[in-house]
């Protein structure tokens, strides 16, 4: 409570005394003397008393029920009559006690504040066929397909709000907008409900959010979320709410995985006792030993170059023409190893040698190398002499000079990329850089072995962004089941027999999978 100017208080004092004698009430002066608040000055229901029958006035005589009731109506109408309003003081002040015979402190009355009323916002509109809605471009640059939509965005800041128009669609498969800022001819972009804002009719369409993160519109998007139940457990809590009697006696549960589908997988119930024995195993039948495709013989491997060969050839991404590539990208000066490429005239492609790519093969080689070293990182890596253990270091430097190295790092990333992706803005960086790479991976696999069986699996690729959401990346998945909850998601596909993976795709945005062929209906 603020403090009361002296003057202020003289008065306030007088005005409670002159009304409270009206009333033919006493103020103990516990009351008025107490410090100078506002608070202290009202009038306290537990506080007043029948005018003192002794000389002593700090001790009053308990009133009778009756007399109680009416002096606590007057005291609400002195209270309203002095301005105070209700009684807001937290002191304690000592009364008497008859069965004790002395006095005790009184317990603290509970605090009360006055309480705004909120205001009430306009509900903002559901979002259907026809409304405005908006987006953040940082949500929207990696769900665009083409270029010309892409460098329509580019000038804007990453905050900045993409409005657009839905025009077909629904909550639960998503929609197609037509956004405001691209071409006349390319506009729609198919987006999730989730990460589409709806824009009240007669609502002013600002350029960026005052509060980015509004909790009323997140707490409206995740209160839908839990009222909705996923496919899965509605197959689940149909099969639940069955009898007992036929829960008892089913053979198999049904399970949808979409409910826009007929497709089913049917679980085989098993009996009590009831085993899965050695002759309904799938895998009895199948080879136990790998089938390749191609004929390769590893028992006349004998000599280091010829294990090289099969690996780039059969196993490892084709590598053919990268050198060249490297170059041209150090050529520029965005370039971050532009500088050094050079002032130490680094040159990777070599046309007059046998194999124009062998230094770039040596650096993926290294890299293989470096995976078996206890020294973790590219300095130490390249040092040379005893470490004041068992063992020297590495010197990767008889191999390749350092700066050769570290310049083949830096542009390894873009060696599948597409040339205008090469030096884009951190932020604005597609999977269409690295997805080259895995493509020309499973290329290679599918050539290279023949599968019989093949498993689905997931692994992660982990990373954690210090200064930003997704650290670079067009988006970040989260999966806390597994030992590495936070980065990157491949969707793998694994050969039963040998265990090699023969297949990964990057889980992007669930809007950029959905364009997938594996994943069209």
């Amino acid at each position: 409570m603020a403090e009361v100017p002296h003057e202020r208080e003289e008065a306030a004092r007088e005005g409670v005394e002159e009304v409270a004698a009206e009333a033919g009430l006493c103020i103990l002066p516990s009351t008025l003397d107490s410090t100078p608040h506002v608070g202290n000055l009202l009038l306290r229901e537990d506080l007043l008393a029948s005018p003192p029958a002794h000389d002593d006035p700090t001790v009053s005589i308990p009133l009778t029920q009756e007399e109680l009731a009416s002096n606590q109506a007057a005291i609400r109408v002195i209270n309203n009559q002095a301005g105070f309003g209700s009684p807001t003081m937290t002191n304690t002040a000592p009364t008497s006690d008859s069965s004790t015979g002395g006095m005790k402190k009184r317990k603290a009355s509970p605090v009360t504040t006055a309480r705004q009323q909120r205001k009430k916002t306009k509900a903002e509109e559901r979002i259907k066929i026809g409304c405005r809605v908006k987006i953040q471009k940082k949500n929207l640059f990696h769900l665009l397909v083409t270029d010309q939509q892409k460098e329509s965005l580019k000038g804007f800041n990453q905050n900045y709000n993409c409005y657009g128009t839905i025009k077909s669609g629904n909550a639960a498969a998503g929609y197609r907008v037509a956004f405001d800022n691209l071409p006349y001819e390319d506009k729609e972009v198919f987006v999730k409900r989730k990460k589409l804002t709806a824009v009240g009719s007669g609502n002013e369409e600002t350029p960026y959010d005052k509060n980015t993160d509004n909790p009323e519109v997140l707490e409206t998007i995740q209160r839908e979320n839990r009222s909705k139940k996923s496919t899965i457990q509605a197959s689940i809590d149909e099969f639940c709410s069955l009898d007992e009697e036929v829960i008892a006696d089913a053979k198999t549960l049904d399970i949808r995985h979409d409910e826009h589908s007929e497709e089913k997988v049917s679980w085989k119930i098993l009996p009590d006792n009831g085993y899965t024995k050695e002759d309904d195993d799938p895998m009895v039948a199948y080879p136990k030993e790998a089938s390749f495709s191609v004929d390769i013989d590893f028992g006349e491997v004998d000599h280091y170059e010829d294990l090289k060969e099969i690996f780039f050839e059969h196993f490892f991404p084709d590598v053919v023409g990268k050198a060249q590539w490297i170059d041209d990208f150090h050529s520029d000066p965005r370039s971050p190893m532009f500088t050094t490429v050079q002032n130490d005239n680094i040159i990777f492609h070599h046309p007059d040698n046998e194999d124009p790519d062998w230094i770039v093969k040596q650096c993926y080689l290294m890299m293989v190398a470096a995976a078996t070293e206890s020294e973790v990182g590219v300095e130490n890596l390249w040092k040379r002499g005893p470490t004041g253990g068992r063992r020297d270091y590495p010197d990767f430097g008889q191999y390749l000079p350092r700066n050769w190295f570290v310049a083949f790092q830096s542009a390894a990333g873009y060696m599948w990329s597409p040339k205008k992706y090469w030096y884009q803005e951190k932020h604005n960086k597609p999977w269409d850089i690295f997805a080259p790479a895995m493509d020309s991976f499973n290329a290679k696999r599918k050539k290279l072995i023949k599968v019989i069986c093949l498993m689905m699996d997931e692994s992660m690729i982990g990373w954690r962004p210090k200064t930003s959401k997704r650290g670079g990346l067009p988006n970040i998945t989260f999966e806390p089941r597994k030992p590495v909850p936070l980065g990157t998601m491949l969707r793998n596909s694994v050969d039963c027999v040998t265990g090699i993976l023969v297949h990964q795709d990057i889980a992007m945005d669930a809007e950029v999978q959905t364009r997938k062929k594996i994943l069209q209906h």
